[in-house]
């Protein structure tokens, strides 16, 4: 089986703005002809592969994304402070992936089986995926109001939080680096589970 990757490029989730998807296309070239359009893999995925096959990449990722101040994945935040010279390696290595998977021949024989499909067939699958579309849209950007009023909140209260812990208690400047590092997360826990009596209580409204 030959086939390559091509026209990889990478966006925000529909429902989370701040999780990644990379798209691309698959030519396949061997047993046959045949191409496979806006196939996609989550950065999540990739960074599994990164992490076992690339580890000094990996580290730079994982030590990008802890030098983000944020709460959720910052998926989209992390590649956006690598670099736009970032993009290239991590375009490889999902390359890389793809080349290398087991799942690809499965792909293929799923594919013709679609193509093979009668046209009165062909169309009502695609009435069906439409429709699931269709339904998930209805609560997509309510989802991601919501994903995007989370993060918000934590972040925000977070950083005052610690402003007026440090302000009021400023030897937590001379604590050690671990104390720091416990300093940094003291607070999650707490205005997490302040922003879900916020949603509870909003939730009362409705």
């Amino acid at each position: 089986m030959k086939y390559t990757i091509q026209n990889i490029r990478h966006q925000s989730h529909d429902m989370d703005d701040d999780v990644i998807y990379f798209y691309f296309d698959i030519q396949f070239s061997e047993p046959e002809e045949l191409l496979i359009k806006n196939y996609f893999l989550p950065y999540s995925r990739l960074l599994v592969f990164i992490r076992d096959g690339h580890p000094e990449l990996y580290q730079y990722i994982e030590g990008t994304r802890r030098s983000i101040d944020g709460y959720g994945p910052c998926e989209a935040r992390t590649i956006e402070a690598m670099g736009e010279d970032a993009l290239p390696q991590l375009y490889a290595c999902l390359e890389e992936y793809l080349l290398g998977c087991d799942w690809m021949e499965k792909l293929f024989i799923q594919e013709k089986e679609l193509q093979s499909q009668a046209p009165r067939e062909q169309i009502k699958q695609k009435e069906n995926a439409a429709e699931v579309f269709r339904k998930l849209s209805e609560g997509e950007s309510e989802i991601r109001a919501s994903q995007n009023r989370y993060r918000n909140f934590c972040e925000t209260v977070t950083k005052e939080i610690r402003k007026t812990a440090t302000d009021i208690y400023p030897e937590i400047a001379e604590l050690e680096p671990e104390q720091l590092k416990e300093f940094k997360y003291l607070f999650v826990r707490d205005i997490q589970s302040m922003q879900e009596k916020i949603g509870k209580l909003l939730s009362k409204k409705k």
